[in-house]
């Protein structure tokens, strides 16, 4: 009788040391980090979209004037009904505050039901998307960079489209 439950312990014992390495590892490999955009990366997957983004850090320094000391740079695109919005700061913790800001603006402004909401939190970025009342927002940061979008729902694959370029 000793000798059964010895072997059952063993074998609990080994299933829980295998089970926990198969979850390290699917966590290990779900977890890895975005590697943020550059400036640079961002202007030129826009003007290969057919946009020509404009700088509008001055414009958002002037709204936000306690941004100057965190913002790098903003460029933005705005074309028929689609709006991106990209911003680059010196630290993460003022991607995330823009994060933050964008997601409610989102929320407050375009939620409605019925809905399609998606909300993502990894290793070093978040991603909030909502399509609602035909329209379609993103807002998310990666490292010290964030990101707000948004176009009519006929158009959401075009902010998709500029999204997956630059590997957001």
């Amino acid at each position: 009788m000793k000798k059964k439950a010895a072997g059952n312990v063993l074998k609990l014992c080994i299933f829980l040391a295998i089970f926990g390495l198969v979850c390290y590892g699917v966590f290990s490999i779900a977890i890895v980090p975005k590697t943020p955009a550059t400036v640079e990366q961002v202007m030129e997957v826009m003007t290969s979209f057919g946009y020509e983004p404009q700088d509008k850090t001055d414009t958002f320094i002037a709204k936000n004037p306690s941004a100057a000391q965190n913002l790098q740079q903003c460029i933005a695109i705005e074309k028929e009904d689609v709006h991106f919005e990209f911003y680059s700061f010196y630290n993460e913790n003022s991607a995330i505050m823009m994060y933050r800001e964008a997601y409610w603006h989102i929320y407050y402004t375009k939620m409605s039901f019925p809905n399609v909401e998606l909300d993502t939190k990894m290793a070093n970025y978040c991603k909030y998307t909502l399509k609602a009342s035909g329209t379609y927002s993103v807002a998310m940061y990666v490292g010290p960079t964030a990101v707000y979008a948004c176009s009519d729902e006929e158009n959401a694959d075009a902010i998709i489209e500029i999204m997956k370029a630059i590997g957001y």
